[in-house]
């Protein structure tokens, strides 16, 4: 299985083929469009544009085909409790909780977070009683993450894994 960084994904990506909208009247007059709307006015960009009125997919000078680029894009994670013996956990990111009573042997719902470095913290749950952080757990955007609480009161870790 070969890897490729986000950069060589986003620059591979194609934009979608255009809508295109017929122009011509129906036979009760109507411009064919969105909800009777002429697709100028429903907002959608003529065949072939960008939506800018420049050529879908137009080329660069280095010969390259330009792409828009996500201009939010966020990492999935989701955190997994695999300590046998601390029982369900509340997970808070930069001290907001963000996952709620993580049973033993249980996974959380996916969070998106913008690519950044943050501060992870695992407490017993419904407590302030801390049994881990991970002062700078670093995620990347268009990724999607698991971070594993692993091993028994007194040694537990965090693991980071990409699941993508």
């Amino acid at each position: 299985m070969a890897w490729f960084s986000h950069a060589q994904v986003a620059n591979a990506v194609t934009a979608p083929a255009p809508i295109s909208v017929p122009t011509a009247p129906n036979a009760a007059g109507q411009s064919p469009g969105i909800n009777g709307a002429s697709a100028a006015a429903a907002g959608v960009p003529a065949a072939g544009t960008n939506g800018a009125g420049a050529p879908a997919n137009s080329a660069a000078s280095d010969g390259t085909t330009r792409v828009p680029r996500c201009p939010v894009c966020n990492a999935r994670v989701r955190f997994v409790n695999m300590a046998p013996n601390v029982g369900p956990v509340d997970v808070y990111v930069n001290f907001a909780l963000r996952a709620a009573n993580v049973d033993t042997n249980t996974a959380s719902a996916y969070i998106e977070l913008p690519e950044n470095a943050y501060s992870v913290s695992f407490d017993v749950a419904g407590t302030t009683s801390i049994l881990l952080t991970l002062p700078s757990v670093s995620v990347t955007s268009g990724n999607t993450f698991s971070l594993y609480l692993m091993g028994t009161t007194g040694q537990l870790s965090g693991v980071l894994t990409r699941d993508d």
